[in-house]
């Protein structure tokens, strides 16, 4: 079983928005700095150096306002993080599921006759 970890639509809102005021900021700040740098002939490391900060920087802004934009229009919202849920539906499993597991995991040959038996004793001792 996966757990589908995703923002909910609100926060999807509010993370566009905040997207894509970094967008039009680092639009603006590429615009000033560059004409900075090219009126007082700063040197082919610097323009480098900023031009390749600021394509990353415009890159993840945009990448973001994406996701979020995404997750808002579809249905069920895009994926965050995926995380196995296994140990946590056994948890909420009752002595029934349980011990149907054990067995299982005893005929697939994964646990010795010895700890079936005694994994089992420690099912039936639980609260019914």
């Amino acid at each position: 079983m996966k757990l589908h970890i995703k923002p909910s639509r609100s926060a999807s809102k509010i993370a566009l928005v905040v997207s894509m005021c970094l967008i039009v900021f680092g639009t603006g700040f590429l615009v000033l700095v560059g004409n900075v740098l090219a009126e007082n002939q700063a040197p082919m490391l610097v323009h480098v150096g900023f031009y390749l900060f600021m394509a990353f920087w415009l890159g993840t802004a945009i990448s973001i306002a994406v996701y979020h934009a995404r997750n808002i229009r579809s249905g069920q919202g895009s994926n965050l993080f995926e995380v196995d849920g296994i140990a946590e539906q056994a948890a909420c499993s009752g002595p029934a599921q349980k011990l149907k597991d054990l067995n299982e995991l005893k005929q697939d040959g994964l646990i010795s006759e010895a700890e079936f038996q005694l994994k089992r004793a420690e099912i039936m001792a639980e609260h019914w």
